[in-house]
């Protein structure tokens, strides 16, 4: 066309093509409206929040939402009139200028796109609709009620813009579009799995590491020929698919992208996630240093060093490591796993306690790629089992079942709570690792105070002191850096550290044993435990303040705190316990979800650039957790409710919502009707014998 008639007619006919989809929208979208002033269907465009202190005029607030939505028709009629007088003009210019065939064959072309887009947009308000009318059915005060806040905390002096609260308002989780594609590593990622298909990729992980006289020829036969264009043209398709939805997002990615670039850049605040919930709160800087200087300060806990004693630490346990495989304590796996390389100090930081005054600081130490981190891990895993207990709660849903199953008499008992101060920080070290090497080895020999050389010792002896300075080394040597200034830790264990959990329950393990007869006396009859979180039923006539002084007489560095049942209610954990006040026979106690005061509502966003699995992930899970915790049909319909409503927040369409809260409560319940026969579990057992094809895995950007 441009060839034969010039710009002018050209740039005439794709204007005319454009103006005829917009027609088609238009009209569709005019449908769309008609549907939902007829049903008395509010869209989202047309609905604003309300304050809560303005509810009580609904009536008016309603009629409103309806002028708009009339408006809106009379807005879209008027565009629709002019639009096809645009068109009449544009078609009458063409018509004169052009040949008649090529006339209509591009009006053919027209029709055919505007059938595509008319099948696009009828679907889209198809969901909408169904959406809308789904909404509708839902009771009026859970299409009203607000359960959210908002997930911003700013404390600190800066005023937030328009732009910049709508970007935090998505939460530190939030991940946006990539605006960029990686070509060469997608080239060379698909070219390694088409020469691992071929079976003649080579072993060398460096082309320099590679033999000179090494020569690899692909002679490929017709098949695997077609394969290989196959192959590239699926590689075309993905990368054009990848570039167009780049184009797509970037319009709305890039200044939400700068917006965040900018905040970043004010060296003034501080931004971090909250100590509990989703929130994020903003801090001046002088603040946040201040209030973590002050607890790195404490000259019982902490200390500055002048250097970094990195390099010195990761050589002593590299040949420390050495000698242990050498001997044989640990095997070369083991070794291989725990050898540091390219450490470094420990990264301290502070989250903001939103929930309590002042602010306070709970500090954290990041001890990963430390000289100690791997080595830590490694005997948090070959200790675990030292952290077995029948008091320790290892599932919420196992401790929701045994709390089902208890019977008492409610008249006879009262549930409290006991919470410890600061664990992980107050864990006496020295007593700790002791108590470990005496499970692990029993008593201690004489061979430690005898005069005996080290090499004379017994195997056993041995064993406990190489244990003892493995410990020591992962617990005690630990060294990390805040504002520039390297501090050591002199007690207890890091928050962060991959021991504290075993060190935390090795401890209170032995405490409670030692004290379970004083307490059993003075009333507790149940006792569980979270790692510093114990739930506790006790006699009715029982001593609290008693019972705690019991608790805190043990250790001094150790302190506990109580919570006292409310209208026989009390939280623990993600789980509210009430006893039932109801004849004998039934339930003694009641359990369903409860959700502390930090809890903002912010789930991870449907606008989240992440795969569908981890938004179904999201939905399915809290609609797990309240089929397993919710104790009665009543409790969990209430909770259904809230989820309902707290993903709608949150962007999820209400019928994707609805479907995965169907499928989790399908696949539970046909978990539970399964039973397995003798026959079933020899099949099964057959089918593991049977050999599995060997995958070959890819990395490919997600767009």
């Amino acid at each position: 066309i441009r060839q034969q008639y010039g710009s002018y007619i050209t740039n005439n006919v794709f204007l005319y093509g454009k103006l005829r989809i917009k027609l088609c929208k238009l009209k569709c979208d005019l449908i769309f409206l008609k549907v939902c002033k007829r049903e008395n269907l509010l869209p989202k465009f047309v609905t604003f929040k309300i304050p809560s202190t303005h509810q009580h005029h609904q009536r008016a607030i309603q009629n409103c939402y309806r002028a708009i939505l009339i408006n809106e028709i009379k807005i879209k009629k008027r565009q629709l009139s002019q639009l096809y007088k645009m068109c009449k003009n544009l078609e009458s210019s063409i018509q004169v200028e052009m040949d008649p065939v090529i006339k209509s064959r591009i009006r053919t072309i027209i029709k055919e796109l505007e059938k595509e887009k008319e099948i696009v947009f009828r679907n889209r308000h198809g969901k909408k609709l169904e959406m809308l009318r789904t909404l509708q059915k839902l009771p009026s005060n859970i299409k009203r009620k607000t359960i959210t806040t908002s997930p911003i905390k700013n404390y600190s002096k800066r005023t937030l813009t328009h732009d910049e609260t709508v970007a935090l308002e998505n939460g530190l989780d939030f991940i946006l579009p990539s605006l960029t594609f990686d070509e060469e590593s997608f080239i060379s990622n698909i070219e390694t799995l088409f020469v691992s298909l071929l079976g003649k990729c080579s072993d060398k992980n460096d082309y320099e590491e590679r033999e000179s006289d090494e020569l690899i020829v692909y002679n490929l036969t017709p098949e695997q020929l077609k394969l290989s264009n196959k192959l590239r043209k699926l590689c075309d398709t993905f990368r054009w698919n990848a570039y167009k939805t780049i184009s797509r997002y970037r319009d709305d990615t890039e200044p939400m992208i700068r917006t965040l670039r900018n905040l970043s850049k004010d060296k003034s605040i501080h931004i971090s996630r909250a100590d509990k919930g989703r929130a994020v709160v903003i801090l001046n800087k002088i603040d946040y240093n201040t209030k973590m200087e002050s607890i790195l300060n404490d000259t019982g806990a902490f200390k500055i060093i002048e250097s970094d004693p990195t390099l010195k630490k990761e050589d002593m346990l590299q040949h420390k490591l050495l000698k242990l495989r050498n001997s044989g304590f640990i095997t070369d796996a083991e070794y291989i796993y725990a050898r540091p390389v390219g450490s470094g100090p420990g990264k301290a930081y502070g989250l903001p306690k939103i929930h309590k005054k002042d602010l306070p600081l709970r500090p954290i130490i990041s001890t990963c790629n430390t000289f100690n981190y791997k080595l830590s891990k490694l005997l948090a895993k070959k200790l675990g089992h030292l952290r077995i207990s029948p008091n320790i709660i290892n599932d919420t849903f196992k401790f929701v079942d045994e709390i089902h199953s208890l019977r008492f008499n409610q008249d006879e008992i009262k549930l409290v709570s006991f919470d410890i101060i600061s664990l992980f920080t107050k864990v006496p070290l020295d007593r700790t690792i002791e108590i470990i090497l005496e499970q692990m080895y029993g008593k201690p020999h004489t061979c430690t105070f005898s005069n005996k050389k080290k090499d004379d010792w017994c195997d056993n002896c041995k064993n406990r002191y190489e244990l003892k300075s493995l410990l020591e080394i992962a617990t005690k040597d630990s060294h990390f850096i805040f504002n520039d200034k390297i501090y050591c830790q002199l007690q207890g264990i890091a928050m962060g550290s991959p021991l504290g959990p075993l060190f935390a329950d090795v401890y209170i393990n032995y405490l409670e044993t030692k004290l379970k007869r004083r307490l059993v006396t003075n009333g507790v009859l149940y006792w569980k435990r979270f790692v510093d979180d114990s739930f506790v039923i006790v006699k009715k006539d029982a001593d609290i303040n008693k019972l705690l002084k019991i608790l805190n007489s043990f250790d001094p560095a150790v302190q506990f705190t109580v919570e006292i049942e409310n209208n026989g209610t009390i939280p623990f954990l993600d789980i509210l316990i009430s006893r039932n006040n109801n004849s004998t026979g039934s339930r003694t106690f009641t359990t369903t979800i409860y959700r502390k005061p930090t809890f903002t509502g912010l789930l991870l966003k449907w606008t989240s650039y992440v795969p569908m699995s981890y938004k179904i992930s999201a939905i399915s899970s809290m609609a797990y957790r309240a089929i397993r915790i919710c104790s009665t049909y009543v409790l969990l319909h209430h909770e259904f409710k809230f989820i309902r409503l707290l993903a709608m927040e949150n962007g999820y369409p209400i019928e994707f919502v609805l479907n995965q809260i169907g499928k989790t409560l399908n696949r539970f319940y046909e978990k539970q009707n399964i039973t397995s026969s003798s026959t079933s579990t020899n099949l099964n057992k057959n089918a593991d014998k049977v050999p599995k094809n060997e995958q070959l895995f890819i990395d490919l950007p997600f767009v």
